[in-house]
């Protein structure tokens, strides 16, 4: 999937993006407007639907997109989501939603 059909469907609500990076890293760069911030740390309780820590905001009916600073958690991380029968998108880095015209928050 093209980044630019990933932020498409992003703004009109048909896909979740998560932002896998840390606090401080969202703080220096800014993130994907309307991304969930989720750390890799987290993201196994989070995404687990039987966690009592499961984020109601992750839903299996709807995909999800993720990205970290230069792509290697997000790899992981969709490892992980598809494990739980997500189905999840790599985006790669932030740098290249900025890059495809992603809206950026600060």
């Amino acid at each position: 999937m093209k980044t630019a059909d990933i932020i498409t469907a992003a703004e009109i609500g048909a896909m979740t993006v998560i932002d896998l990076r840390d606090t401080e890293e969202l703080h220096s760069s800014g993130y994907a407007s309307g991304a969930l911030h989720i750390p890799l740390n987290d993201l196994i309780a989070k995404a687990d639907p039987s966690s009592p820590q499961h984020d109601r905001r992750l839903m299996r009916e709807k995909p999800l997109a993720v990205y970290s600073a230069a792509g290697r958690r997000s790899r992981i991380a969709v490892q992980l989501l598809t494990g739980f029968g997500y189905k999840a998108v790599d985006i790669g880095g932030f740098y290249v939603w900025a890059a495809a015209g992603g809206p950026v928050s600060r």
